[in-house]
Order: C-alpha cells, then structure tokens, then sequence
C-alpha cells in the first residue's frame, strides 16, 4: 500500500509553500497541498487522509484544515446599488461616479479588447501605470486572458466598465473608477488563487478596495478568511467586498462561504 500511496503523491499532489517574514514574530509559513481529485479511487482518498494525518502530528504544524475550491459569483447587481429603483442613479446625479479611484479586481480574467475596457494608447501588464483610461494593471496569475462568456469581465464591467467612444448602455455602478485585475482564472473559468497576501496586493499602493466576487461553500472562518481580515488591520483604509454565495435562495440558512465569513469583510 507504500507503494500505491507514493504513485499517488507522485501523481495527483501539487504543492507551494510561502515562507514567514523572518522579522515578524506573528506571522507564519504557509504549507498548501493540493489534490486532484479526478477519478480518484479509495485508495487516493486513504493515501491523502494518511499525508494529512501525519502532516498535522508534525511538531512544527500549528494547525490544518481543508480548503475547498473556490467558483465565481454574482448575479444580480447595477442600480441596486444606488436606489433599489430601476433606472434611478442618485450618485451619479451629484457627480459620485468613482472618479480618483482605482478597484482591485481578481475573477477568471478580463477581455481588454472589449469596449468597456478597451484603450487604444496602453496594453496593460504587472506594472502600475495610472494614465491608463479603464485597467491601470494587469496581475497574470493564471492565462492572461478571460474565458468565453467569462465572469470576470462581466464583474469588472459591473464594477467600473466604461464605453472607449462614449456611454454605453452597460456602464458599471463607478464609470469613473479605474481597474487593477488580478488573473485567477483559466480557460474553462476554474480558480487558482495565489498567496493570500500576493492577491490582496494587487493595485498597490493606490487601490484600497478589492472586489472578488467568488468564494467557497464553507461556512466557518477559516485561515483564508483570517488573513483577509489580518490584512485589513494592517491596512486600516483597505476594504475587502466578498460575493456572499449564489445559494441562498428560499431562506436557506449558513450559505455564506469563506472568505465572506471574514469578520471586517462586507
């Protein structure tokens, strides 16, 4: 059974670790394994309870837990934001538009050819570069690009989309705003999330909200949730916005996942 179990580790593991900040004397190293679950047998689970197991009786390992695979949500928001009355925009009407303003972003990608977002004059990359009209940085985690029909355009559009050559009938809720994306997504809109800390950074030094309409269904707070929140306090003017969960219709009840389960998340 040895001998299964090494193919298996061999096969289906993936692993990244994220060292602690030697000066610090709060923060730790962070250890995640990753198990590809297709077509997996008994004996892959068994093989994978074994590692954990001995993972979490290591002297060195404060702590342990499951991480779900996060997906993409958010199906309704545009004028609710502003009047719960359709086609009233009182924001707007003072001038609030997101003006100034720059929101990090991370989804399955961003279509920077499409018109919301286009800009003849700059290609965004990993560089901050604030004379951009619409996406000011371009963070590839994953494929450099957004799949078809993809939900991260969709949010950044909902978020700060703005026409290139006038006003578009789909402008986003902060036309003004603009975007730094975080790619997170590959070609068939599955998540890949970095370090907690190297995603929250996207847009630095200017973006101060984080938009990431995804999450998991687990229902607890977990180490994801608490970095967020630990980023927050150690970044007092940051604001985390999380998508609450896509599976609360009808009343149903715990169906905020992390890491919208973060305590100073909204």
């Amino acid at each position: 059974q040895s001998e299964e179990c090494l193919d298996v580790y061999r096969n289906r593991l993936a692993w990244k670790m994220q060292r602690a900040n030697p000066y610090s004397e709060e923060d730790v190293s962070l250890l995640n394994v990753e198990f590809d679950v297709t077509g997996n047998t008994d004996v892959d689970m068994g093989c994978m309870l074994t590692l954990s197991l001995a993972i979490a009786a290591h002297p060195n390992v404060c702590s342990l837990e499951s991480r779900e695979r996060v997906k993409v949500q958010n199906t309704v928001v545009q004028w609710l934001t502003q009047s719960e009355v359709e086609g009233r925009t009182p924001f707007f009407d003072v001038g609030l538009d997101g003006d100034g303003q720059v929101v990090a972003v991370s989804d399955t990608g961003c279509d920077r050819d499409n018109c919301y977002f286009y800009d003849p004059d700059s290609d965004p990359d990993d560089s901050l570069n604030l004379r951009a009209r619409k996406i000011v940085q371009y963070k590839n985690f994953e494929d450099n690009s957004d799949y078809q029909y993809g939900h991260g355009t969709h949010v950044a559009g909902t978020i700060a989309g703005k026409r290139f050559d006038g006003e578009g009938m789909a402008d986003g809720v902060a036309p003004g705003a603009k975007i730094a994306f975080a790619d997170i997504g590959d070609s068939e809109g599955k998540l890949h999330l970095p370090f907690d800390s190297v995603l929250l950074n996207t847009g630095s030094p200017r973006a101060n909200i984080h938009s990431a309409s995804w999450g998991s269904e687990i229902n607890a707070y977990t180490t994801q949730a608490r970095n967020f929140d630990q980023y927050m306090y150690d970044n007092q003017e940051f604001l985390i916005l999380i998508a609450a969960g896509n599976s609360g219709h009808g009343d149903a009840p715990n169906t905020v996942g992390s890491p919208a389960t973060g305590k100073n998340i909204i």
